[in-house]
Parts: C-alpha cells; sequence; structure tokens
C-alpha cells in the first residue's frame, strides 16, 4: 500500500469514528498538521502525518480525549508545505482561519518552514503551535528570547547541537580513529542550503573546533538538488579524511552518495539524516555499505525497536527513523492534551513541561526546557544516535555515542 493510500485510510478511520453512532454530538478536537506531503522531502511529510494519524485513531478507539470534562473525538487536517516556507505559511493561516483548528502541528520535518510558520503564533496565542521534527536550535533561541511572542511555540525534537555532539564524538573517539584511519583529522562539509543543515554544520564547526580535525571546506547545494559533481571534485582536490553531507531529500543522498563513488573518493562519508529514509537505503545499494549516518534512527534487533517495527508493519507504514520520531512526537502531545484536559495553548504547556517520557523506540528521553521549550539535551535525555549501513542498504546497526545514556561507541566492522 502506498504512503498516501496509508494517510487517506487512516483519515477515512478518524471520520468514521467521529461519525460513529454512540459518539456523542461533542465538536471533534480539529488538530491542523502542515508538512511536505509533496516535493522532495514528501517521503518524511507523509510518514509523520501517517504516524499522527495513528496515534489519533488509538485515542478515537477509546473515545476520544476528555476537554473541560466533555469526551471528544479527533480529527486531523493534513496540508501540505511543499517544503516550501511560504507555501507552509499558506497552509497554515487557512487551518487556522478558515478551519479554526484548535491545535497547529508543522511544520513536520523543515525548521525554515516551521520558522515562518511561527511568525503566526502571535496572532493565534490560545492556539498551541507543535513542531514535531525540525531541529534548529534558532527555533528554541527565538522561543527563549521572545517568550511574549512565541510563548504557545513548542517543539518536540532535540536541537542541532545533539547532531554536533554525537557526530563530534564519532570522529575523536578512539575506536574511530583506529578503525577508521584518520590520518590528517580533516574534513569537509556538503549540506543543502537550509536552516537545519546550516545550524548544523555550525555546530559541528563549534563541536570540532577545540579537537584536533580541521575543516577544508564547507559547500552548499539547493534542497532537492541532484547534481553534485562540482562539490565533489572540489572536496576530492582536497583530500579530506571524513565529508559531512547533510540532506533532508533521499534523492539528494543518493545522487551524492553514487556520484561520490563515481569519482572514487577516498574520504569517509558521514551522512546526516537522508541515509535512514526508506528509498534511500531502498535505491543505494553496495554504493552505501559501510556509510555511517546520524538520525532519528532506531535499532531493530532490540526488544522496543522490534516490537515498533511490527506496529508500523501492521498498519501499512514502512518503518523508518520518521516514523519513530513522528509516533512518539504524537504520543507526547497527546498525552499533554489529555493530561491537560483543555486546549488551551497555556495550559497544555503546563502539561508539556510536566512530561518525563522514555517510551520512544529510539531510547531517547523527553524532557521539555522550561525556557526553550525544547527537550533538554545530554546523556539522560535526548540525544542522537549513529548507525552504518551495509547489506547493500538492506540494514544497518546502531551505536551510541560515548556521552549518551544507552551506552559507548559499539566496535565498528
Amino acid at each position: 500500500m502506498s504512503m498516501r493510500k496509508v494517510i487517506l485510510s487512516s483519515a477515512t478511520l478518524a471520520i468514521a469514528l467521529w461519525l460513529a453512532p454512540g459518539a456523542g454530538a461533542a465538536d471533534p478536537i480539529k488538530i491542523g498538521i502542515v508538512g511536505p506531503n509533496t516535493g522532495p522531502a514528501d517521503t518524511t511529510g507523509l510518514t509523520v502525518t501517517a504516524t499522527w494519524k495513528l496515534v489519533a485513531d488509538e485515542y478515537n478507539g477509546k473515545g476520544g480525549i476528555a476537554i473541560d470534562g466533555e469526551q471528544r473525538l479527533i480529527e486531523l487536517l493534513p496540508a501540505d508545505s511543499q517544503s516550501k516556507p511560504s507555501t507552509g505559511v499558506s497552509a497554515a493561516q487557512r487551518l487556522l482561519t478558515r478551519d479554526q483548528v484548535d491545535i497547529l502541528v508543522g511544520d513536520t520535518l523543515h525548521s525554515d518552514v516551521t520558522l515562518a510558520i511561527m511568525e503566526l503564533a502571535t496572532a493565534f496565542p490560545d492556539t498551541l503551535f507543535y513542531a514535531p521534527l525540525p531541529v534548529s536550535s534558532t527555533i528554541s533561541d527565538k522561543i527563549r528570547d521572545e517568550p511574549e511572542k512565541y510563548g504557545n511555540v513548542w517543539k518536540w525534537d532535540a536541537d542541532t547541537e545533539a547532531y554536533a555532539t554525537s557526530i563530534a564524538d564519532f570522529m575523536t573517539s578512539d575506536a574511530a580513529a583506529e578503525s577508521r584511519h584518520f590520518e590528517n583529522k580533516t574534513y569537509a562539509i556538503v549540506a543543502e542550503q537550509t536552516n537545519y543543515s546550516s545550524t548544523i554544520a555550525e555546530s559541528v564547526k563549534e563541536a570540532l573546533a577545540g579537537t584536533s580535525w580541521e575543516l577544508l571546506t564547507s559547500e552548499g547545494a539547493p534542497v532537492g538538488s541532484t547534481d553534485y559533481y562540482s562539490q565533489i571534485t572540489k572536496i576530492k582536490s582536497l583530500d579530506p579524511d571524513v565529508v559531512i553531507s547533510i540532506m533532508t531529500a533521499a534523492n539528494s543522498g543518493l545522487a551524492y552518495i553514487k556520484q561520490s563513488r563515481e569519482q572514487a573518493v577516498e574520504y569517509e562519508d558521514i551522512g546526516v539524516y537522508y541515509p535512514g529514509l526508506p528509498p534511500f537505503m531502498k535505491g543505494v545499494g553496495s554504493d552505501g555499505n559501510g556509510l555511517i549516518f546520524f538520525t532519528g534512527t532506531f535499532d531493530t534487533k532490540s526488544e522496543r525497536g522490534r516490537e515498533f517495527a511490527d506496529l508500523m508493519v501492521a498498519n501499512d507504514i514502512p518503518p523508518s527513523g520518521d516514523a519513530v520520531l513522528g509516533y512518539c512526537s504524537a504520543t507526547v502531545m497527546f498525552d499533554a492534551v489529555a493530561r491537560a484536559g483543555s486546549l488551551d495553548a497555556a495550559k497544555i504547556g503546563d502539561a508539556l513541561l510536566e512530561t518525563d517520557d522514555d517510551t520512544c523506540a529510539n531510547y531517547q528521553r523527553i524532557v521539555f526546557d522550561p525556557k526553550r521549550h525544547s527537550p533538554l539535551l545530554g546523556p539522560d535525555h535526548a540525544f542522537m544516535p549513529g548507525a552504518q549501513l551495509y547489506a547493500d542498504g538492506k540494514e544497518f546497526f546502531i551505536f551510541y555515542p560515548e556521552r549518551a545514556a544507552t551506552g559507548k561507541l559499539d566496535e565498528l566492522p
């Protein structure tokens, strides 16, 4: 079943439950969800929306959520941002004004789109704005610096620094140095031109600034680009030990990796985000063997990982890191609404501040920073696991940063 059919079937179920006999005449809880359902990052947008609908269906199957003492079912209203800030803002405005949603979720992936959407927050102070997957610390910084303007905005995923800490831990670890032979301690960066990528790139530079590693060059490309020959040629001439590539579109990652292999590069590739996308794993083949990557992935060999993968398969959703993040972010938000017993942004915010959730399949613990409205980072809270592809993109194994609570860097193959 295609992802679009999954979303359609989930939406049909939600509406059927809403209209079911005996469900009561109470208005539904309307949640608008803005994300890239078409365009270069549609895989993520569709996956996250599908997992949110799955969690909503679980609540609806139990009668919904009690709001001000009245049981109400959940109705999700998806809207497409097309990975574009202007389109995302237009979609959010329609949801807020025409559809009068009770909660606005968005963007489901892009930090750039989220930063644009959150400018609407002041005009809707009683409505909760909630971003599931965006990680840019710029979002959290804005909330901290202007609480009167963005006090109703919350971000579920970890900040940019979580990536930087994990990548720096890997590059500077003895295990990596011995097995990968980083002789010159030099690296380069290839990043799509988005706030998400640029903030991660800057955080990595800061994390490595006090080490023996030297940055040789940092190259950019438009989001969705599939031509990296010029960047690869330049980087290859500099002969770095490591290249860190940061992209949100599977096709971009596929193009970059395959073009790198065509040019017979000898550097170590570290990918951020895109290698965990199912279309990338499906298409990369032997070109991906050995690729190190950092994203919100999960270990299917663990008991929790197996259970989550089975749940996704049973609901026709491809198991992936995106599915984990979508499902867990929805679980946290709906739980906060249920505990608040209200749709008022301030009351839901109070409930989010009481959140201490460690049930996610990626083993992160979510506790919100009261000033930044995003998860606390560190060994006992949110961190970014790493993984390595093998078996022609069909499998990967998980390793954790040395400062993560779940364990030390595994022995590399």
